[in-house]
């Protein structure tokens, strides 16, 4: 299993204490996933919504240092930060990979998920999608998007 870790911030008096909460978090959580650890901000700017993300292969505490100076240089603002620390599951693509690494943006859909989607070949077969990670939970993007 993975575990997802992020927040919804419209204020704060401190942004860097709440990066240095959100980093303190993916690091608690890391027991439930050491294969990688990312996350992306959400912030409203001029022309509507923008990403940042970082992610990197192996555990949060592995990449302690980086993990913070990205938490602290993106939460600047008034932001959703959403993490993930992922747990590979067998036959997940290995997940040392970019793009395998969550949370998974697809065509400006920004999802986690925490567990296996062992029908995703069959939803993805039915309605055409096409997988761009090869992540199992990347189908609920696709549903997602096909709704609304």
């Amino acid at each position: 299993m993975c575990s997802i870790f992020g927040a919804m911030i419209w204020m704060a008096e401190d942004y860097k204490r709440v990066a240095r909460t959100l980093h303190r978090l993916a690091i608690a959580g890391e027991d439930r996933g050491r294969d990688g650890i990312g996350f992306v901000v959400i912030k409203q700017n001029t022309d509507g919504l923008s990403t940042l993300s970082f992610n990197a292969p192996g555990a949060a505490s592995d990449n302690s240092e980086a993990l913070e100076a990205h938490l602290l240089a993106m939460i600047t603002g008034p932001c959703i930060v959403i993490g993930n620390n992922r747990y590979q599951p067998m036959p997940q693509p290995d997940s040392t990979a970019e793009t395998t690494r969550q949370p998974i943006d697809v065509e400006n859909v920004v999802g986690t998920h925490n567990g296996t989607f062992p029908e995703d070949d069959l939803i993805n077969q039915k309605y055409g999608f096409e997988s761009v990670t090869g992540i199992d939970s990347e189908v609920l993007l696709h549903l997602y998007r096909h709704k609304f």
